[in-house]
């Protein structure tokens, strides 16, 4: 997928990106789990908080489509 910002960034800001995806998504995954492990039928309302947390910070840091793309 990096080639869908190829020519955007750096190969150095690439991989910046990749680690902060990568930690981003960590967050995203733990909530899923949580999710996953619950008979609370409420609990989805914390993976899709985590999830628009995500989008959000990434909308915030002008960087939601090279994330995207690289996710």
């Amino acid at each position: 997928m990096v080639n869908l910002v190829e020519g955007l960034v750096g190969d150095e800001e690439v991989a910046k990106l990749e680690k902060s995806i990568q930690t981003d998504l960590g967050e995203v995954e733990m909530a899923w789990r949580r999710y996953q492990a619950t008979q609370d039928r409420d609990a989805v309302y914390g993976y899709l908080a985590a999830v628009h947390n995500v989008v959000r910070k990434w909308k915030r840091e002008r960087r939601a489509w090279k994330s995207a793309a690289l996710a």
